[in-house]
């Protein structure tokens, strides 16, 4: 699922859970255990032509309640694991990241994507599931307010270089410099004094999480859509059109 090594005391760590990195509950909770290993810095990069694809929407429907309850859980404790993990993250944007895979990049502290390599958004609505509270404080955290109408409610993906004129992508460089500026831009975090860096992105962050405190007292209205047949349906639509004879998210 993971392949970790070293590159100038950066943590590079790859993802290649079968063809689209999509998300499961074991996905999940290796993605976890990383974000939460000490590090100067972490690189974090796809396989292939995908960084991820988002939920594995697939298994989602073979299975039942119990299932979403433990999937929004394990997403929950990534995605909050990440955002507000005190080592500097690089998102290195190898390809499209897509939904729980455009959360992950916007969780990282930077977002470095090679050009014409895919799009980046959360189509979540589309899907037929509402935002988890987490999930949704990071996308509000990252995108600017201009950009939430297109990202969040219209479900829009966006092509790497127009994201990087919106702001949601820092930088886009050719396919062959990718990972190497990836690693720059993670060196350069790291050099930063660290605890200079983990108090100030704590009170950066500090805002999205007190919504994101609040925002858990209605998260079973959420989590009752997320079992209801209305969302089952709408997701089965959504794979039938959107991933055809494909197997995996």
């Amino acid at each position: 699922m993971l392949t970790r090594d070293e590159r100038d005391g950066i943590h590079i760590v790859r993802m290649h859970h079968g063809r689209a990195n999509a998300l499961d509950l074991e996905f999940l909770e290796e993605l976890r255990k990383q974000f939460e290993q000490a590090a100067p810095a972490c690189v974090l990069v796809g396989t292939g032509s995908i960084f991820s694809a988002g939920v594995d929407l697939r298994r989602f429907l073979d299975e039942g309640d119990d299932y979403v309850d433990a999937f929004l859980d394990r997403l929950d404790a990534c995605l909050r694991a990440l955002f507000t993990s005190d080592v500097p993250h690089v998102a290195c944007l190898n390809g499209h990241a897509i939904a729980g895979g455009g959360v992950l990049a916007f969780a990282c502290d930077e977002t470095i994507a090679a050009r014409g390599a895919g799009r980046i958004g959360v189509p979540e609505l589309l899907v037929g599931v509402p935002f988890p509270a987490m999930a949704l404080e990071i996308v509000r955290d990252r995108a600017p307010r201009a950009t939430w109408t297109r990202l969040l409610l219209r479900g829009e993906t966006i092509p790497m270089e127009e994201a990087a004129a919106l702001g949601i992508v820092d930088e886009v460089v050719e396919a062959d410099r990718l990972e190497g500026r990836s690693i720059e831009r993670a060196r350069a975090l790291a050099d930063i004094c660290p605890a200079a860096f983990r108090e100030t992105k704590r009170a950066l962050r500090r805002s999205a999480m007190e919504r994101y405190r609040t925002a858990l007292a209605h998260e079973g209205k959420s989590r009752a859509v997320w079992k209801s047949d209305a969302c089952r349906d709408a997701m089965r639509r959504y794979v039938e059109h959107t991933l055809g004879a494909s197997r995996e998210r």
